[in-house]
């Protein structure tokens, strides 16, 4: 099992009954076939590049190992370059679409994934303080150790990790309350091939349950509010002692963001709201948003916005005036409510929990709900 002295690579899906096995074969299901992973849904040609996702919803996979009753351990969806990645209880699942199989790394917790790895932190005996962060190598299943927790490096649990060329970002510090940075604790980044020590950057962002997005040298947060300061975005870059730059005040938090066109958007509360990243002028609200919350993920593809609003998956096309109104891409007919959303440019993926299936939905410049 991942997590042992060795570290091993992915195996098959253990048995559908049981979620903590040892490793076993089985086989994930795809409506179609292995086919059905290449197929393109929505419009077509060269004005389908320009569209958003909304094309009308298809199944994408029924296999009933990916759910699970236990809340909150979808978060983390996740598709790179022909995978699919998600968090299964206490395992990590994937899918390969050009082979159509799944695979199933136990005791252990999605971080991140880019094109070439899937990071995982795992426990070196179930429930034990000793961990390690794993690379998972997606297309031959080989694995390293990027940091062993004997080695006394840190890395928290529950801190995001964000890849970024040859460096893992990540944030050191408490995961609850106003999560005042202590001397040792704050922003780090450390080689992905687990050559050297981790570097801390500076002392923000501090707690280890921020969101952050790093995108031309800088990394975005929103930092919890603290000291009787409202919450805000900040953002700084990546090189030691950077300075803080202010960029908004936001009330919620966790604050689902994302980057488009020079701009942070942001959900806040029941509404979508934006400012300019460079921080050059001040932060616009845009529409309500009803039925999003703070655990919501808010997307940003190719000038297109999208976002779970509870029992429903929305979208708004981005132009220079601003967002065009929200419109629905999936309702509760194919969307169960919180299902993760992710997506690889190609297709919008989300998951449909109270009918136990994977959907996804191509580019379309009508919507198809």
């Amino acid at each position: 099992m991942l997590g042992m002295a060795t570290p091993p690579a992915w195996d098959r899906l253990c048995g559908m009954r049981r979620f903590a096995c040892p490793l076993a074969s089985l086989v994930l299901s795809f409506v179609g076939g292995c086919g059905a992973a290449s197929q393109q849904s929505g419009a077509k040609g060269p004005a389908a590049e320009q569209a958003c996702f909304g094309g009308k919803p298809e199944v994408f996979s029924t296999e009933p190992i990916a759910f699970s009753p236990v809340a909150g351990f979808h978060k983390g969806l996740i598709v790179v370059d022909g995978h699919l990645i998600w968090q299964l209880v206490e395992s990590v699942a994937h899918i390969d679409f050009v082979k159509g199989r799944g695979t199933l790394a136990n005791e252990s917790y999605l971080k991140a994934a880019d094109a070439g790895e899937a990071f995982v932190w795992t426990f070196v005996e179930h429930n034990q303080p000793v961990n390690k962060l794993v690379a998972i190598d997606l297309d031959t299943g080989k694995s390293r150790i990027v940091i062993d927790g004997r080695q006394n490096r840190p890395f928290p649990f529950h801190s995001y990790l964000v890849p970024e060329g040859e460096f893992l970002y990540f944030i050191h510090g408490h995961f609850d309350g106003p999560c005042e940075p202590g001397k040792d604790d704050g922003f780090f980044r450390m080689r992905r091939d687990g050559a050297g020590r981790p570097e801390r950057l500076g002392a923000e962002p501090s707690c280890a349950t921020n969101r952050f997005l790093m995108a031309g040298g800088y990394v975005y947060w929103h930092q919890f509010p603290r000291h009787g300061m409202p919450g805000a975005i900040y953002r700084r870059r990546n090189v030691p002692d950077a300075p803080l730059e202010p960029l908004a005040t936001a009330k919620s938090h966790p604050l689902p963001m994302a980057l488009a066109g020079g701009r942070l958007y942001y959900l806040d509360g029941k509404r979508l709201a934006s400012v300019p990243i460079d921080g050059s002028a001040p932060a616009v609200e845009h529409f309500p948003a009803e039925g999003t919350y703070d655990g919501a993920t808010l997307l940003s593809d190719r000038g297109c916005l999208y976002w779970d609003a509870g029992s429903t998956l929305m979208r708004a096309k981005l132009a220079a005036d601003g967002p065009a109104a929200p419109e629905v891409i999936a309702d509760q007919s194919t969307y169960s409510r919180d299902g993760a959303i992710a997506t690889d440019g190609q297709h919008l993926y989300w998951m449909d929990y109270d009918r136990k299936r994977i959907m996804r939905a191509g580019r379309s410049a009508k919507t198809s709900p």
